[in-house]
């Protein structure tokens, strides 16, 4: 790849020969703009509640998927509820023209896919009792690389930019942000044109080779271990910097029923919200067992000839930070999409008494089981 495509912009993400800072001005506004944005909408190159972010100096940025937990979202709901409002259309949503002027003072901003925004709205149930604000666009949206489920629907940078004007009486004033915005799509439409060859994406599932699961799993039935663990991690944007951390691990042996569950005492400071995310209360995270002792009943449980099984790549990257030897591994993700050549999301909806493990890791164990039944019958 050229030199140039790999330097990035320390600022926007984006690699400097596309960087959009130059022409963003830093713009003021009376009103506060808090975007809350989904995981995956962050790695997203061509993505634009930063790009907002930036070109407004009265905002905020936080990265996450739930928020009661977030210090800056918890201060607000405590100092300022009177004055904040969430920018998402549907029932009950207000038109900027019908609000009063000034009664705002922070407005909250849902940035990811259209189901990525549902998701956060109802895993956040603090923002239903908010002042919910929506608006038919003035005109379409002009964000021609990524496909809209309807063709109202706008970019977060568009949209954002929609209300300020209504809000503030000043469309001109934020003029920049729609012109950073249409460069970035320009720039990304030359550049595919300019492509030779497949895209990265394409490329790479090109290079897969064809994957038959049922065939090699079987043979090694009896040495399948289903495996599922959770950290004690930190946000992106948390001021303390840790590395992963296991605190909990399930495993199960399909040929035998056998199970395996850990929960480790921390040895680095619990990140707040962790004992949300694993839905295991704080007193009982902190009074898990040594890792020590941990480790020694996982060794007594594993043999040499095991192959675990996880779904994606979370579970043994994060296995991988300690001394257990990861052995052999096979991502059932991966051999699902390439089995019926599409992508699907480990299930969630547990049937009843499946679940033996606790909290979230249970959860999604029972859920791997669930899927791996579907695919490598028993024999």
């Amino acid at each position: 790849m050229d030199e140039k495509f790999r330097i990035l912009c320390e600022r926007c993400l984006r690699p400097q020969v596309v960087c959009y800072c130059g022409d963003l001005q830093g713009i003021d506004t009376d009103l506060k703009m808090l975007f809350l944005q989904h995981p995956r909408e962050r790695r997203m190159p061509v993505g634009t509640a930063r790009l907002a972010h930036l070109g407004l100096r009265s905002s905020e940025l936080r990265v996450g998927v739930t928020f009661d937990e977030d210090a800056r979202v918890k201060k607000l709901i405590e100092f300022e509820p009177e004055g904040l409002a969430v920018l998402f259309p549907g029932e009950g949503a207000v038109e900027p023209g019908a609000i009063t002027p000034g009664s705002l003072k922070t407005l909250i901003v849902l940035d990811g896919t259209w189901p990525q925004a549902k998701k956060m709205w109802k895993l956040n149930p603090w923002l239903h009792p908010l002042l919910r604000v929506g608006f038919v666009p003035s005109s379409p949206g002009n964000y021609r690389i990524r496909k809209e489920p309807a063709d109202h629907c706008l970019s977060t940078v568009e949209a954002v930019v929609e209300v300020l004007s209504r809000l503030e009486g000043d469309s001109q004033r934020f003029s920049p942000l729609i012109r950073a915005f249409e460069k970035m799509v320009d720039h990304q439409i030359a550049f595919k044109k300019e492509r030779q060859g497949p895209s990265r994406h394409v490329e790479h599932r090109l290079t897969r080779r064809a994957f038959d699961p049922a065939r090699p799993w079987k043979q090694r039935y009896a040495d399948l271990v289903l495996v599922y663990g959770e950290s004690n991690s930190f946000p992106r944007h948390a001021d303390q910097k840790h590395s992963l951390e296991l605190i909990h691990w399930v495993a199960e042996r399909p040929s035998t029923s056998e199970r395996f569950e850990a929960i480790i005492a921390p040895r680095r400071p619990l990140a707040d919200n962790t004992a949300h995310h694993l839905e295991i209360d704080q007193c009982t995270l902190m009074k898990g067992e040594s890792w020590e002792e941990a480790l020694a009943r996982w060794k007594s449980f594993v043999r040499p000839a095991d192959v675990f099984c996880h779904w994606g790549s979370f579970s043994m990257d994060l296995l991988r930070t300690t001394e257990i030897d990861v052995q052999t591994a096979w991502d059932l993700k991966l051999a699902w999409t390439q089995t019926w050549k599409k992508k699907t999301p480990m299930v969630r909806t547990v049937p009843a008494g499946s679940q033996w493990g606790k909290g979230r890791a249970g959860k999604r164990l029972a859920a791997l089981r669930d899927v791996f039944d579907v695919m490598i019958p028993k024999i």
